[in-house]
């Protein structure tokens, strides 16, 4: 379950700001719209992540994102996790 909120988190950091957009003045509003378009024209990313528990376990591994909505964690050893969403689904294989 704890690493399902990690790609929660993800998946909400990388939604529309648009929810949020009456806490913002308008420059702000400017500003991330901006920042939005730009990260839109990003089809493909990779790279590493530390996750830190709430007990102070540190896990580290990697991702690859590829839009539309597909992404994928790999926990680096010793923890054998490996999370794949297509955006419809998500598989989590703990070996």
């Amino acid at each position: 379950m704890r690493r399902l909120s990690v790609l929660a988190a993800f998946s909400l950091a990388l939604s529309s700001t648009s929810a949020c957009a009456h806490w913002f003045n308008d420059a702000d509003k400017a500003d991330l719209d901006r920042i939005s378009a730009s990260l839109n024209t990003i089809r493909t990313m990779k790279g590493g992540f530390i996750q830190i528990g709430p007990d102070g376990q540190v896990d580290e591994g990697e991702f690859d994102l590829m839009k539309p909505g597909r992404i994928r964690f790999q926990y680096d050893p010793p923890t054998p996790t490996l999370i794949v969403s297509d955006g419809k689904t998500v598989a989590v294989e703990n070996t």
